[in-house]
C-alpha cells in the first residue's frame, strides 16, 4: 500500500492478516478508502466524515484515531521507536518520542543491562560482586 504525505510516497508493509482484511471489505471500485468510487486521498475532507458516517465508524479523524492509534499499539507490541519512525513516516525521531511512554516493559529491560563497575587501583574495570543479606 502506499501512502503520500506532502510530496512524497511510500509502501507501507502489511501484515497477512490486514491484507485478508482489506480483500474482505466491500466496495465499488479499486480503492480501499473511497466515496462514491472516487479515491479519497485527504482524509480531513467532508467526503471522508460522511463516509465514516456511512460506515459508522465515526466520530473518526485520520491523525488522532487512525495513525495514532496504529502508532501506540505499535509500540505497546514490541516495535522500536526506530522503526515506529519509519514506518510511520515521521520526517524526526522527536515525533516517533511522542509514544516511548507506551513501551515501559522495554526501558525496564534496558536498565536491567546496566552493570556497576568498579575502578580498581590499576585501573581496570571490576564488576562487584553480589553479596547475599
Amino acid at each position: 500500500m502506499n501512502r503520500e504525505f506532502g510530496r512524497y510516497a511510500f509502501g507501507i508493509p502489511l501484515t497477512p492478516e490486514a491484507v485478508q482484511v482489506l480483500k474482505r471489505l466491500p466496495r465499488n471500485g479499486g480503492h480501499v478508502f473511497q466515496w462514491r468510487g472516487a479515491r479519497i486521498d485527504d482524509c480531513n475532507t467532508l467526503a471522508c466524515q460522511k463516509a465514516v458516517k456511512a460506515a459508522r465508524v465515526g466520530p473518526c479523524r485520520w491523525h488522532d484515531h487512525l495513525r495514532h492509534g496504529w502508532a501506540s499499539w505499535a509500540v505497546q507490541s514490541g516495535v522500536t521507536l526506530q522503526q515506529l519512525m519509519l514506518l510511520g513516516g515521521w520526517r524526526s525521531f522527536s515525533m516517533a518520542l511522542r509514544y516511548a511512554h507506551l513501551a515501559p516493559d522495554h526501558l525496564a529491560v534496558a536498565a536491567g543491562k546496566i552493570r556497576l563497575k568498579r575502578r580498581t587501583k590499576t585501573g581496570t574495570s571490576k564488576t562487584p560482586t553480589r553479596q547475599m543479606h
